[in-house]
């Protein structure tokens, strides 16, 4: 069957685009914290500091460190203030917690 070089330009051009389109997170990044991870961050938004937090949970300082580094990774920010501003509209339940919304 033949295929008209206009027809055949759109249909390649849509499946270029389909193929290169950014992948649209469908979770919040909040959903896929660990339990420890949320655990911290209500005493992160508190503005405790870190050996605060591990004195709170009963665990080490640097325990709390590596849970920091992650859930930082997870939420795609660069600090721990940047966690506890997201973090304080996710808690109150502000759309602009929603990090998965571009």
């Amino acid at each position: 069957s033949y295929v008209s070089p206009n027809l055949a330009a759109q249909l390649l051009g849509a499946s270029i685009i389909e193929a290169t389109a950014p992948e649209i997170p469908t979770q919040s990044p909040f959903s896929t914290l660990t339990p420890r991870e949320a655990d911290i961050l209500p005493l992160l938004v508190k503005g405790y500091s870190n050996k605060e937090i591990a004195r709170s949970l009963g665990i080490s300082e640097k325990t709390i460190k590596y849970h920091l580094t992650h859930l930082l990774k997870k939420l795609g920010v660069r600090n721990r203030v940047e966690a506890a501003l997201i973090a304080s509209h996710h808690l109150r339940g502000d759309p602009r917690a929603d990090l998965s919304s571009p």
